[in-house]
């Protein structure tokens, strides 16, 4: 039936399925090549639909037929369409590097001489020995160097995780100059870099909007964080970093304010050292803050909550996972690190609060001595907070929030994962009633977005899922690990 529609209705189908299904990981062969394979008449119209062949994939752990002459072939039949290629160059078996490396740059070779038409470039590189790299660097970066020019490309990403950065390369001086498109990439607004490659594979900055920072075996400056984050365009920003900076390189107490005057999003994961300078922000326009699998007692070095500077446009943060792993000293009552993110973000409209912790959730005691009171609407103001939104583990003290959302300048809505409500309903029935009188009580299903997606869509065909090191996605979404006794 469908070879009696017009070729460009067929055409459209075609496209749809390449779009919906481009990175369907259960696809022994590209939806393309498939389309291709079914009979003549639709291996004519796939082949002549440029559409289909403007997104490239090569991954070394599966298996392909000769990449160079399929990467021509997919180039050829493009046209003259805006491309996105796709390099996953990654193994365990450190004898292959060698075959791998030969083999990257001939695509890479045949890839450059398109650049024109370059609309997003993924490189990653993985290995079990992060010493044994398939990529030389030196070669990499003479080739995407000072002789090239890319008109249309919007997104890199470059990760090589690498820690011999080779000869040739400068060392960390606390400098974001560009190293490769040296002629320009004029609409390049979003990169993913790791911590080395500000070394050797740094594109134009001019125009950046939205830049992540992702692990990798070696370590970066404060100084360049600080070059990166005083990019005034900078408006969305990502630190996926487990320990990313050199211990030494960061005394908070010294450190001037940090201007960011376009920064909107701003999300940090496991890094506890990059933690410490939130309160050195000035960000006027700061909209969301996802803080996701931290230690928060690092972000108190001792400065003067007075000084800090409040994000006056925040809607939403959230501590996803977080945790304190020992005890700040109490100063008169106040945490001081309650003090410090009240005075950050006390013009939140919505607090988000999850954990998979029994004993170190963030509304919770690490131990018997000590208790977070952020939500103690007697000591804490949070003069534009509408909405609470819990997803924790064990949560028996009710009434500790009945008691203070009643002291709430403004009605809240009480937002709780149905497992947890289910308990409270059969523990807790009258608290719950009581909270019912003055607060609205919603329930959230497990698996329901805790909060607005925030971060800009990705705008690619293939995922990058397999070589991020935390999935935003899933943390902003109601986990329910409370057990409901029968």
């Amino acid at each position: 039936m469908i070879l009696s529609l017009p070729p460009e209705i067929q055409g459209e189908i075609f496209a749809r399925a390449h779009r919906d299904n481009s990175d369907d990981k259960a696809l022994l062969l590209p939806v393309e090549v498939t389309l291709s394979h079914v009979c003549s008449e639709w291996r004519n119209n796939a082949i002549n639909l440029p559409t289909l062949w403007t997104a490239f994939k090569f991954d070394t752990r599966r298996q392909m037929s000769p990449p160079v002459d399929k990467l021509e072939k997919y180039l050829h039949r493009s046209k003259t369409l805006l491309l996105e290629l796709y390099f996953d160059i990654s193994s365990t078996d450190c004898e292959e590097w060698d075959e791998y490396n030969e083999l990257f740059f001939q695509l890479f070779k045949v890839a450059v001489a398109h650049i024109g038409r370059w609309r997003r470039f993924t490189l990653f590189r993985f290995a079990t020995d992060p010493d044994e790299s398939p990529v030389d660097i030196g070669t990499f970066n003479f080739m995407l160097g000072e002789c090239l020019f890319a008109p249309n490309l919007e997104y890199l990403a470059m990760c090589l995780a690498s820690l011999d950065l080779g000869e040739g390369v400068r060392q960390d001086d606390g400098g974001i100059r560009p190293s490769v498109l040296i002629r320009g990439a004029p609409k390049l607004s979003a990169i993913r870099i790791d911590t080395t490659s500000h070394h050797y594979s740094l594109p134009p900055l001019s125009n950046l909007t939205t830049l992540t920072i992702q692990e990798s075996p070696d370590l970066y400056s404060f100084p360049t964080l600080r070059s990166f984050l005083t990019i005034p365009t900078l408006t969305n920003l990502s630190i996926e970093t487990s320990s990313g900076l050199h211990s030494n390189t960061l005394h908070p107490e010294t450190i001037p304010l940090i201007v960011m005057p376009s920064l909107r999003v701003l999300r940090i994961t496991q890094d506890y050292s990059v933690a410490s300078i939130l309160s050195l922000l000035d960000a006027p326009l700061l909209e969301t803050v996802v803080l996701y699998d931290l230690n928060l007692t690092t972000m108190h070095f001792g400065q003067d909550v007075h000084s800090i500077t409040s994000f006056q446009n925040l809607d939403t943060i959230a501590l996803l996972n977080c945790r304190y792993e020992g005890s700040p000293d109490v100063d008169g009552g106040f945490n001081p690190v309650d003090r410090i993110l009240n005075a950050l973000a006390y013009c939140a409209t919505h607090i988000v609060i999850s954990s998979l912790y029994d004993t170190s959730c963030y509304l919770e005691p690490y131990n018997s001595d000590f208790r977070t009171d952020l939500l103690d609407f007697d000591k804490y103001r949070w003069h534009r907070l509408r909405r609470v939104t819990l997803d924790v583990s064990s949560f028996d003290d009710l009434m500790f929030h009945v008691k203070n959302l009643e002291q709430s300048p403004r009605w809240i809505t009480f937002r709780v994962v149905e497992p947890l409500l289910e308990r409270w309903r059969k523990e807790q029935c009258d608290s719950l009633t009581r909270l019912g009188r003055f607060c609205k009580v919603e329930s959230i299903q497990v698996g329901d977005l805790m909060m607005d997606e925030y971060w800009p869509a990705p705008g690619g065909m293939f995922h990058e899922d397999g070589n991020l090191h935390v999935c935003w996605g899933e943390s902003i979404r109601a986990r329910g690990a409370v057990e409901v006794e029968p």
